[in-house]
Formats: C-alpha cells, structure tokens, sequence
C-alpha cells in the first residue's frame, strides 16, 4: 500500500471515530434530555394529582367526622381509617374524569393508592387494576415520602417511564400517585434525530473522505517526485533536479535534493576530468619515452655518447612519471582525510623559514629574491602536512616571478587565527580564474606550466591541507601586480578527520 493511500485512511479512520463517539453522545445527551423533560412533566402533573387527592381526601375526612360526631382523627383507629378510605375512593372515582384529563396530556395512565398500597383510581379503561393492591418498590418508596422516577422495560417489549410523588397529608403519606407514561414517542423521535444526525455525518465523512485523499495526494506528490528523482541519479542521471516550491519541511528536503544532485554532478564532472587529464598527463611521458626507446632502435649504429643522451632523457620522463603520481597518491591521501598524522603545536615561523632555506637554490635559479617577514606563531598543526603547505605555495610562487621579482612569506597572528600570506612580483591572476586554480591539474597557462615541470596538482594539495585543519585559502591578486596567496587557520587546531 503506497503511502498516500496509508495517510488517507488514516486520516479517514481519525474523523471517522471522531464522528461516531460524537454521534453516540450527542445520541446519550438527547436521549438523556428528553427524560429529564418527561420526568420534570411526570412529577409536575403527579403532585397536581396528589396535591387534589390529598384535598379531596380532607373533604372524605370532614365528611366522616360530621357523619359520626368526631373532631379528632388518630391514625391508630383501623375502623375509622376504613371509613375515610372508602369515602376517599368514592370521591375520587366522581374526580376520574378530571384527572383522565391532567394525565391525557402526558398520555400518561394515572394511579392513586392509598397507604395500603391498594389501587383507589386508574385513569386506564381496558386493563384497570382498581381495588388491586400493587407492590411496586416505587410506591413503597413513594410512601417514604420519596419522589421516584424510573424507566422500564415491559415483558411484551415498551418501555414506558414511572413517576411516583406521595400524597402528603399533616406530614404523613397517606397514599401515592403513580403516573406511567409510554416511551414509544420519545424514542422515535430520538431516532428521528439519530437518522438525521447519520445522514449528516455521512455526507461529512464522506467529504473527509475526499479531502483525506486530496491532501494525502498533495502531500505525497512531492515525495513521489522526489522518489523518481533519486532514482533518476540512482541510474546515472546526475542532471536530474526535482521541482517542488514549497515552504515546508519537504521543501527543505526537495532543496537539499538538488544541492546533494548538483554536488554529485560536479563530483562526476570533476572525477571525469581527473581521469582524462590524469591519463593525458600519463600519456606525456609515455609516449616520450615510446619515441626515445624507437629512436634508439632505430639508429643504425648509435655511438655510446647518443645511448647516453636518450637514456638519460627517458630516466627524466620516468622521474617525471614518478613525480606525477606521487602528488596523485598524495592528494588521494588527503583527500581521505589524511589518517595516521598527529597535529602538534609548531612555530609557524620557523616552519616558514626552514622551508624558505630548502627554496633558495631553485630561487636563485630563477633570478627571484626570497623574503620572510611577520611573527613567530604557534599553532596547533601536522608540521609535516604543513611544511607541503608552505613548499608548494613558494615552488608556485618562484615559478611565475619574472628575474628580479620577489617572493615573501608573512607570518602573524589574528585573534585566534594564525595568517600565512606568500606574495609573489609575478603577472598575477584574472578574477575569473581564482576560484579554478585550486582545481586538480588546472594551469592558467599549459604550456608554460609544464615546460616549468608543474602538472596543476600543487594548489590543490594546498586547499586539502588547510581544509584538514579547519581552515581556508583565497587569492588576492590583480593583474600585472602580482599575487598574495592567503591561508587562515584556527591556533588551536580543527583537523576535521583522520588526524
């Protein structure tokens, strides 16, 4: 399953549930009310009912008294309570109709009992229980001077709802009033509400649901993109860019991608062209010493002066060869880091000087006046890793300064980095070259710089050096004045890896 199907079920499954727990409470919460109505309703119309019996037992009892001469009742008296029982159901048989009516208008059945729990009055024609006595646990509870309310579910399936209220005379119940009415309609309509509460949810989901797989969509596009573009470089096409314009955590991602592609491209590139000048440089002096060799061959009889003169020309091709890829290895070498070097503190300036004393003889060669000026510096460095770093710079240096030009070496301290400047007289370097010329087997000018014996590889050395100690190298040159070489590297010593 692709993850944009995985993303739009979730999501559907999150709204989902969150719609059923809300339909089932909102289905608990009106359920809940209509009771709470109807039970108000019950025992609002039950103490009406109970509040008229209670008055029309007083008139039962006024009644008896006058008929027998009394003024004082005792509730101990059977006979007597007999008496007023009886006349108490007989008036209230003659309110029936009245209290049909409060009862009609919860389409309740109304029920008085008196404190024998025997029924006086019920307001139902077809199953009346008049005269019965009745044991429910609600009138028991009613005579308690209780006011119950309960649901129940009969044997034949309805559910209807009992609501008992005491009849309370001089403090003391003297019967109950039970209203029961039907659940039926209240149950309807709350399943009216509960089809019309699924619908609507429904209709909601099913806009989820298609919001879920447009977003998941939108949201797996650029991936899926990415994804095509990974396997694009994965089959060579280091070309390949992806895209997506957004502001988001997958566009970070979408801008990484094409860094990390245009890396890789420049990578291959730069590999390309190491393989190609590599073998051309290798070419040179192979094919050299292939003509020297076929020269030798050749001569009819050469004299032991010309065996001398072409082997000597082939052992400088093969010291050239030799030469060429051991600055290879070397370069290699750093370029893995460098490992199995230990960085130690050094002076700078003596580094500098001791270097400068190894360059005098190729200086004075050239005609070019070596120079060293600055601070004794202490950082903490590889001193073999470094001494490259100032060798190469001053070979550099003395190879392109005319006769008479100078060559300095500047030693100081900035804050917390040590400075390392080699100026030379020399033509200088166009702006739009600086940036090249710490490339592998780059030469601003091929044939002067192999006639001179450089192969374009030295500068290169130079910036993985410093980068292995956490530092940089720039170019401050202009044309025909000269150039200023500039390395910057922290005194306490960053060597990144392998050091």
């Amino acid at each position: 399953m692709s993850l944009k199907w995985k993303l739009a079920i979730t999501y559907l499954l999150a709204v989902s549930l969150t719609l059923l727990l809300s339909a089932l409470l909102i289905n608990s919460l009106v359920t809940s009310h209509y009771l709470f109505e109807r039970r108000v309703s019950l025992f609002t119309q039950g103490n009406i009912v109970a509040d008229l019996a209670v008055r029309v037992r007083q008139e039962a009892l006024t009644s008896v008294f006058e008929r027998s001469g009394m003024t004082a009742f005792r509730f101990a008296d059977e006979q007597l309570e007999r008496e007023i029982t009886a006349e108490w159901e007989k008036r209230l048989l003659r309110l029936s109709p009245a209290i049909k009516r409060i009862a009609a208008r919860l389409e309740a059945r109304a029920i008085i009992t008196d404190r024998g729990q025997r029924v006086l009055l019920d307001t139902s024609d077809e199953d009346s229980l008049l005269g019965e006595v009745l044991l429910h646990e609600e009138i028991t509870m009613a005579l308690a001077n209780q006011n119950i309310a309960r649901q129940h579910d009969l044997p034949n399936g309805e559910r209807v709802y009992y609501a008992v209220v005491p009849a309370v005379q001089q403090g003391h119940a003297v019967g109950a009033v039970l209203l029961s009415a039907p659940l039926a309609d209240l149950y309807a309509q709350v399943a009216v509400l509960r089809t019309k509460v699924i619908t609507i949810f429904a209709f909601v989901g099913l806009v989820v649901a298609l919001l879920s797989v447009f977003v998941a969509t939108n949201i797996t596009r650029p991936l899926a993109e990415l994804t095509r573009g990974a396997q694009a470089i994965a089959k060579g096409d280091l070309e390949q860019r992806v895209d997506i314009r957004l502001t988001d955590e997958i566009g970070d991602l979408a801008a990484s991608f094409n860094l990390m592609a245009k890396r890789l491209a420049e990578e291959d590139r730069l590999r390309r062209s190491f393989i190609a000048d590599a073998s051309h440089e290798l070419r040179t002096p192979l094919s050299s010493i292939k003509a020297l060799a076929e020269s030798l061959l050749a001569a009819p009889d050469p004299t032991q002066a010309e065996y001398r003169e072409l082997l000597a020309d082939i052992v400088g091709e093969v010291d050239r060869m030799n030469r060429l890829v051991t600055q290879l290895l070397r370069l290699a070498h750093l370029e893995a880091g460098a490992p199995g070097h230990q960085p130690q503190e050094c002076d700078l300036f003596w580094l500098a000087d001791d270097v400068i004393r190894r360059l005098r003889n190729m200086a004075r060669q050239a005609g070019v006046k070596l120079e060293l000026v600055g601070d004794s510096v202490t950082a903490v460095i590889d001193a073999d890793l470094f001494r490259q770093v100032f060798y190469n710079l001053g070979e550099n240096a003395i190879r392109h300064t005319p006769a008479g030009g100078l060559v300095q070496f500047s030693v100081r301290q900035l804050g917390e980095l040590a400075r390392i400047e080699v100026s030379d007289t020399g033509p200088g370097i166009p702006p739009e070259q600086r940036e090249a010329i710490f490339e592998r087997f780059v030469r601003l000018d091929r044939s002067r710089s192999r006639s001179l014996g450089g192969f374009g590889l030295g500068l290169a050395i130079v910036k993985q050096i410093v980068q292995l100690h956490g530092g940089q190298i720039t170019v401050a040159a202009q044309p025909q004045a000269g150039t200023v070489m500039r390395v910057e590297i922290p005194l306490a010593g960053q060597i990144e890896t392998g050091l």
